[in-house]
Parts: structure tokens; sequence; C-alpha cells
């Protein structure tokens, strides 16, 4: 019996493994290629499986996007999540944009094809795309937390925020902007267009693409 436990941990952790894997080579394809190019073919010939073993993991690629962004930006996520009661929005904010800011290049190039323009890309992916976009706009619009009737003045102004982070990572990633400068750019901007005065309402848990892969 205990060596059968011992069979189905190792078996457990392969999986795991499997999956890590899978989602930093999809997350390695967008940052490389863009939506465009990825495809299930794709991603399983750089992991070196069969794309009947990469459908026993992730359904479609909805799911290997979803599945990536989810183990990318947790830290973001989490963030947001734990913060103390009544923090100041301007406050969680620049917790966000320093995570945003110390991200890998690989994952920066990953978000800025979320916000960028998905009307020729496969459906499956540009579906998944959108709902990404939608629930970080959608935490960034409930941590601020604007009265009903800004709130979609509020959310302009965070996809606002992160097409101009797209041009400040231009700047870094040319060497024309420090660190520290770009820090200090998306916050003025933020704090201009975000309506950062007001009090924060919780932020829910979990949204639908938080949940567990299949």
């Amino acid at each position: 019996m205990g060596s059968d436990a011992s069979d189905e941990r190792r078996s457990y952790r392969r999986a795991e493994d499997r999956r890590q894997e899978i989602v930093d080579t999809v997350a390695a394809i967008i940052a490389r290629d863009g939506f465009a190019h990825l495809t299930m073919a794709a991603v399983a010939d750089e992991v070196g499986v069969s794309r009947q073993l990469l459908y026993r993991y992730y359904g479609g690629l909805d799911d290997l996007v979803l599945a990536t962004a989810r183990a990318r930006f947790a830290p973001l996520r989490s963030a947001v999540i734990r913060r103390p009661p009544d923090t100041p929005p301007v406050r969680i904010v620049a917790q966000q944009v320093d995570l945003l800011l110390a991200l890998p290049a690989s994952d920066q190039r990953l978000l800025r094809h979320i916000f960028s323009d998905l009307a020729q890309l496969p459906a499956p992916v540009a579906r998944a795309a959108r709902q990404l976009r939608e629930t970080i706009v959608g935490r960034w619009t409930e941590m601020i937390s604007p009265a009903p009737e800004r709130v979609d003045l509020v959310r302009a102004a965070v996809w606002s925020v992160f097409h101009a982070l797209s041009g400040v990572w231009d700047y870094l990633d040319d060497g024309r902007l420090e660190a520290a400068e770009a820090r200090e750019i998306i916050l003025a901007f933020a704090s201009s267009v975000g309506g950062l005065a007001t009090t924060p309402r919780p932020i829910p848990e979990r949204r639908e693409w938080d949940s567990n892969p299949r």
C-alpha cells in the first residue's frame, strides 16, 4: 500500500511538472511570436508531447491561455486579494505598478498581447484574451472603487494605464528609461486619470479564470 501511495505522489508531481512546462512554453511562444502563432500543434511540438496528451491537460487554446495567465500573473492577483482592509487605492496601484514593472520581459510581452488588437486572432485565443483583460480591468476598477456613475470612466482610465505601460516598457527595453523613472511616469499617469482618492471595496477572491485547470 505504501508503494502504491508513493507511485501516486510521483505521478501527481510529474503531472504538475508537465503542466508547468506547458504554460511556460505557451508564455514563451506568445512572447516570441504573439497570439497569432499559438496553436495546440505548436505547443505540443515545443513541449515534445503529442497533441492528444496536450488535450488531456487542457481542452483547447482558450484553456491554455487562461492557465498560462493564472500561472504567470499569480503574484499580481494575490497582492490585491491579500491587501489590508481600507488600504488607500493609490497605495494598491503603486504596489501593482511595482509588480508589473518587475515582471520578466516575456510576461510583459504577454500582457501587451492581451491588451492588443484581437480582431485577427483565432476565436478561442481572442475569447480567452478578452476574458483576461476584462478580469484585469475589473480588478483594478474594484480596487479603485469608484462611485457607480464613474465606473465606466474608471474602466476607461485603467485601459489607458495598461496601454501607457506598453509604451513605458518599450523605453525600458531600449534603455531610454530607468525603472524609477518608469514608475514615476506610470504612477503620475494613473493618479491623473484613475480617481484614486476614493475608498476601496473588498475584492472577490476568485473569478472564473482563477478556477483550477481541468
